[in-house]
């Protein structure tokens, strides 16, 4: 299957895949990759990790391509290495803005006071933290590469990156 996101597809019973869609949003805005097809075969320009996200997210984006919608990036806060994340301000075709975040848990989980529960957004708790960090630690024992991610409306043009990583809704 490799970076091919026409090959493979989204598995399990996602009737409702709202915030599957979400993931794929910030997974796909917020990433500096590019997958590029030359004859149908895919290659990638940029780092492995961040075109496995964007094959996933094409893939999400196959399975639910009527509800699929197009961002226009305004400002790019690019990853650092003492900030672990990087963020984008995205405009969707009906004018709304959202910040897209994704980076290292604990760098974005420090950044969240909500946490997205598959219908709404819910204040973060201290063992609904407890409980994210576990999941993420049994994750890291396994090997595997861990990250978050996390959005929040946005003004079209946040003042500051620190006004725009602020506050935001954790999603996974």
């Amino acid at each position: 299957v490799g970076y091919n996101p026409h090959h493979g597809g989204v598995v399990g019973d996602i009737k409702d895949y709202r915030e599957f869609m979400r993931i794929a949003d910030i997974s796909y805005y917020c990433n500096e990759a590019r997958l590029i097809n030359t004859d149908g075969t895919y290659s990638i320009l940029g780092d492995p990790t961040e075109a496995a996200l964007l094959t996933m997210a094409e893939k999400i984006y196959d399975y639910g391509s009527d509800d699929q919608v197009n961002y226009v990036k305004e400002s790019i806060f690019p990853f650092d290495a003492e900030r672990k994340l990087m963020s984008v301000v995205a405009t969707d075709t009906y004018e709304k803005s959202f910040v897209f975040v994704k980076g290292s848990p604990d760098h974005v989980l420090k950044k969240c006071t909500h946490y997205w529960n598959g219908t709404k957004s819910v204040r973060l708790t201290d063992q609904v933290l407890e409980e994210i960090h576990v999941h993420y630690d049994n994750l890291a024992a396994q090997a595997l590469r861990v990250l978050a991610t996390a959005y929040k409306p946005a003004t079209k043009h946040p003042e500051t990156m620190e006004h725009a990583e602020s506050e935001l809704i954790y999603t996974g």
